[in-house]
């Protein structure tokens, strides 16, 4: 059932390929990526080409993007039998035997979501969770699936009729897609001509064979339905948000998430914000439930592993620097001192170019958490370049003399992200400094932590003094800096220095461990709680930081822009709608 024609490779990371998943009947597949697998499934008229860009935003997933039946490359025989949704999961079981994949995740958008809500539901062993954008289950009432059967039939009497080119031009005109028109004249044309790839008998018979009224209603199945399910709609799509509040609380482990500013095609119009709800739910498959790709639901390896595999993050590089590296995956920014043969010591350079990598990790709305490290695993950074310093500081590749650390530390404290210092090895002198003033620190079990100023003629009496004494208290500051002793992880974890401590071969995957958790939470509420904490130890400077987050998050209230339209139009403003709260 499963024998196949030789695989093209038609990208350097993308490789394409027909399965044939019964005798003359083949489906188109594309392969790419590393990771767990994902299975992606495109919505009616759409094809594997137009879920794509989807795709790649996920990264650490190996992604399985399928022409659906009548559908891109995918064959439209003309036997009735093979359009039925039960076929339909057969072709996709198939193409996953043909691959050796035994279970994967599922993402779906629109029809792909139905099919892909039918597969976990009806073939519970072969899926581990789901993201379907714009789901159904089908029509319980019958006289509406009656109704919706007779204008699928129609429609698609009206494609064979017409022809191909006025049917996606009515199409793409519907109600339901007005909303991306925010997308741009160029990215509907793009679109446009993906659709118009199709043909006319494929679209008709996929109408007529698993169209929306054709699909059997799964509601009663769903209060058994195993893998956990997050349910996407823009929120501008009113019938889509109330279809996934009800999938949601229909399905135990169900969710429901609204995506401001999109409509229908939420992972299109609004591609940052559904790739990160995307990523961090599918990725909760390794951080907290221990599910193991290749376990069935029922193996006792599925619940019971107290450290479950992780994938590690496609880590990609953003930008070439001498000193540092800066890469970005999965919504974490990953940012590395690379000065390794002097215990990763900075120099004005290192500095400066630290100070532009998380300048960009703020700026960039796909990034939450960023994590910081030094390479190699003897240091996390051993403070100031001795070698370059001079007589009034650290002298940079033009001959000036320069305290550049205290300009980033002042960056890593006022971005309104969490970031995680992962120490290996020394984090000593202004390396302690900067691990100390990030919101977080992971320590291998081979950290050493210790202040070297007073004995080498320097000092921090910023951060470095009057912050430490706050986390360690003034006695145990005093302690580590006129002694300049050294500690362990574990003497570090007592005194507070530092939040876990973990073997040093782990120590990337606790943080970016970490870092996911943290990617599920509300971004406001996160930006709001770092301020305040801030605030309490930086003076004027954390007050006007904590009052920017939350003037910024009036702003979005309908009070704000009430008194903002009002003076737009000259009018006075009505506030009597709100309230003086208690």
């Amino acid at each position: 059932m499963t024998a196949h024609i030789p695989s093209t490779r038609t990208t350097p990371s993308t490789v394409s390929r027909r399965i044939e998943v019964a005798p003359g009947r083949r489906l188109a597949v594309r392969v790419e990526g590393t990771g767990s697998p994902l299975l992606v499934l495109h919505g009616f008229t759409g094809s594997a080409e137009t879920m794509a860009e989807t795709a790649h935003r996920l990264e650490g997933f190996q992604a399985i993007r399928v022409d659906l039946l009548g559908h891109g490359d995918s064959d439209a025989p003309e036997d009735p039998a093979a359009w039925t949704l039960e076929q339909t999961l057969h072709d996709l079981v198939a193409v996953l035997d043909a691959l050796a994949v035994p279970r994967c995740h599922v993402l779906g958008y629109s029809m792909g979501a139905r099919v892909g809500l039918a597969l976990a539901v009806l073939v519970p062993e072969r899926v581990a969770r789901c993201v379907l954008v714009g789901a159904r289950a089908g029509f319980e009432d019958g006289a509406a699936r009656a109704a919706r059967v007779r204008a699928d039939e129609a429609l698609a009497d009206r494609i064979l009729r017409e022809g191909l080119e006025p049917f996606v031009d009515a199409w793409m005109a519907l109600p339901l897609f007005a909303s991306q028109v925010r997308l741009g004249e160029d990215a509907l044309a793009a679109a446009r001509q993906q659709r118009l790839r199709n043909r006319p008998e494929g679209l008709a018979r996929s109408l007529r064979g698993i169209g929306a009224g054709a699909q059997p209603p799964l509601f009663d199945a769903l209060g058994q339905l195993r893998a956990p399910v997050l349910f996407l709609a823009g929120a501008e799509d009113e019938a889509f948000v109330a279809s996934g509040r009800e999938l949601a609380n229909r399905v135990p482990q169900g969710r429901f998430a609204a995506i401001a500013e999109a409509g229908h095609a939420a992972h299109l119009e609004a591609p940052i914000a559904f790739a990160r709800q995307a990523r961090v739910f599918l990725h909760e498959n390794t951080e907290r439930r221990g599910e193991p790709m290749e376990a069935t639901p029922d193996s006792p390896d599925a619940a019971s592993s107290t450290h479950p595999p992780s994938t590690p993050p496609d880590w990609k590089v953003q930008r070439d620097y001498q000193d540092i590296r800066y890469e970005v995956a999965e919504g974490i920014a990953k940012i590395t001192i690379c000065r390794p043969e002097v215990r990763n010591a900075f120099r004005p350079r290192t500095l400066f170019e630290l100070i532009d990598a998380f300048s960009r990790a703020r700026e960039d709305h796909g990034v939450g958490v960023i994590l910081f490290t030094g390479e190699g695993d003897q240091a996390f950074c051993s403070g100031g370049d001795q070698k370059v310093r001079g007589d009034a500081g650290y002298v940079d590749d033009e001959g000036i003399p320069r305290l550049n650390a205290l300009d980033l530390q002042r960056v890593i404290r006022s971005l309104p992200k969490p970031v995680i210092a992962l120490v290996a090895g020394y984090a000593i002198g202004g390396g302690h400094v900067l691990h100390l003033i990030c919101d977080l620190t992971l320590a291998a079990e081979n950290a050493r932590f210790g202040q070297t100023g007073p004995r080498v003629g320097s000092f921090d009496a910023g951060f470095g003094a009057s912050y430490l004494a706050r986390v360690v208290g003034q006695k145990k500051a005093r302690e580590i800096w006129y002694l300049c002793d050294q500690y362990d992880a574990r003497e570090a974890l007592e005194m507070g220095l530092v939040n876990r401590v973990v073997p040093v071969e782990e120590l990337e995957a606790a943080g970016v461990a970490w870092a996911r958790r943290i990617l599920r939470h509300s971004p406001i509420a996160i930006r709001c709680l770092k301020a305040a904490f801030n605030a309490d130890c930086d003076g004027q400077a954390g007050l006007q930081e904590l009052a920017g987050h939350a003037t910024q998050l009036f702003y979005m209230t309908e009070e704000a822009q009430e008194g903002r339209d009002a003076f737009v139009e000259k009018r006075e403003p009505d506030f009597s709608a709100y309230p003086w709260r208690p």
